[in-house]
């Protein structure tokens, strides 16, 4: 998955939004600010080997728990840019970098409407053992003014949830399957941001 975001404010009298934006660069006036931009880049790569079982608790719901293991990368790059009055300008580029591996677990329900049709949700959690690669670097009209670079290791744990409808089919008296599915899917990894 990828992901970008960005965007532009000007200084019009309020400068609340340029103190929280200039939460790391502490050595320059937020009053001579007069434009602020900034962009973030998202990369994110997830691999799971999974083994799980389809149990029937009635007519209408089966559930499938399931585990395994799980590796994910995420890369994210945050940079601002600030532009002063005085025609000064910051320039700050922080990137984030972090692989883990770990054990997933979870459950997914199917709740079976008919024609082969079905409501399915899925929750999982995961501990990934991880490395983190962090670096930031700030300029001031092009002249680099700091710089700063650490890696470390740290235990993460993630969420995934999953919502949507589900078609599947059985073929070869049950050996073969298809199924497509249409859903909703959120994936939460918490305290991830180390910029």
């Amino acid at each position: 998955t990828r992901n970008i975001s960005r965007g532009s404010v000007r200084q019009k009298g309020n400068l609340e939004i340029f103190e929280t934006l200039l939460a790391n660069a502490d050595f320059l006036v937020p009053d001579s600010i007069k434009r602020a931009h900034a962009k973030w880049k998202l990369k994110f790569n997830q691999v799971d080997l999974l083994l799980g079982r389809e149990y029937a608790t009635g007519h209408y719901l089966t559930l499938r728990p399931y585990g395994g293991p799980r590796s994910t990368w995420i890369y994210q790059n945050f940079n601002t840019h600030y532009d002063f009055e005085e025609g000064d300008k910051q320039r700050i580029f922080q990137k984030n970098q972090f692989w883990g591996l770990g054990l997933v677990g979870g459950l997914e329900t199917n709740w079976k409407l008919g024609w082969n049709f079905s409501l399915y949700g899925d929750a999982a959690y995961s501990i990934l053992f991880g490395f983190f690669d962090v670096s930031q670097t700030g300029t001031l009209n092009r002249t680099k003014e700091w710089e700063l670079h650490k890696s470390f290791r740290s235990g993460k744990s993630n969420l995934d949830i999953a919502l949507g409808l589900k078609w599947a089919k059985l073929f070869a008296e049950g050996d073969w399957a298809m199924a497509f599915k249409i859903g909703y899917e959120y994936h939460i990894y918490f305290n991830q941001n180390q910029f």
